[in-house]
């Protein structure tokens, strides 16, 4: 009889724990949390925010372009390509002096980003802006989608504002884009906030989180 009295309360227990696993209890504490240190939370990710856009700033004012590797690669085909689109308001589809010519769809399909495809389909309107501002401003854009996803992937796993800004700072200290931009942030830029989409999605079932994944 104590052995069976025993199983019970222990089935009652594993029961109360799947209950409160697959809950959103735990979700709700977090943003309550995060409701409560709004102004906080909010400050610690502009101000992270910020030191990326001056950095990018000062590379662009100071006009330092990439030294070598494949950014310095990434940065000599988009001049290549926005320059053409500038100065006669076509893409090219042929690259003369690579390898004694070759096709350019799969060079400007690579090289392609948000800022990089408006600056070309805008074409000669282009020429009044630097192309160190939309180049740097296109790295930043890629890192601040970095740290925004860290940052509410953080807020899901970890209730204290410290070990999110330590995460955050991890992330961004980590990824030395400088030389190697496709393998250190053009890969991976986006993974943080996909994981967040999807893990909401698993968690509320809304089908806009899971269509933002994707």
């Amino acid at each position: 009889m104590p052995l069976s009295k025993s199983l019970l309360s222990t089935l009652h227990t594993f029961q109360r724990m799947r209950g409160a696993i697959g809950s959103t209890t735990p979700i709700k504490l977090a943003s309550q949390f995060s409701r409560s240190n709004r102004n906080i939370n909010l400050l610690a990710f502009s101000l992270l925010a910020g030191l990326e856009l001056a950095l990018a700033i000062y590379l662009a004012a100071s006009h330092r372009i990439p030294n070598g590797h494949d950014t310095l690669q990434e940065f000599m085909m988009r001049y290549y390509f926005l320059n053409s689109a500038v100065t006669t308001g076509d893409i090219p589809l042929w690259m003369p002096y690579m390898t004694h010519g070759t096709l350019a769809n799969w060079w400007y399909f690579i090289q392609g980003g948000l800022l990089q495809n408006i600056a070309v389909a805008v074409g000669s309107l282009a020429k009044f802006i630097d192309f160190l501002d939309i180049y740097y401003l296109q790295a930043w854009l890629e890192q601040f989608i970095l740290l925004l996803g860290t940052w509410l992937l953080s807020q899901r796993l970890y209730h204290t504002l410290s070990a999110r800004v330590f995460v955050a700072i991890a992330v961004l200290a980590s990824t030395i884009w400088f030389n190697q931009i496709w393998l250190n942030l053009r890969l991976i830029y986006a993974i943080p906030l996909i994981l967040f989409l999807l893990d909401t999605y698993v968690y509320s079932g809304s089908f806009r989180h899971l269509l933002g994944a994707t």
